[in-house]
């Protein structure tokens, strides 16, 4: 429930920081990098720790 609802919430927020910062483009490189990689990541934990 939580890494679904991090990433829809995250994903617009992310889209709004990249035209907020389109002038300083590398800010903005490492937020949507960011808030790309922290969701997958979390969710990755949550995956492995429910397999294993």
């Amino acid at each position: 429930m939580f890494p679904k609802i991090s990433v829809e919430k995250i994903s617009p927020s992310a889209l709004n920081s990249y035209i907020v910062n389109k002038n300083s483009s590398s800010e903005a490189h490492w937020i949507l990098t960011l808030n790309t990689i922290v969701p997958l990541a979390w969710m990755t934990f949550k995956f492995v720790l429910f397999c294993y």
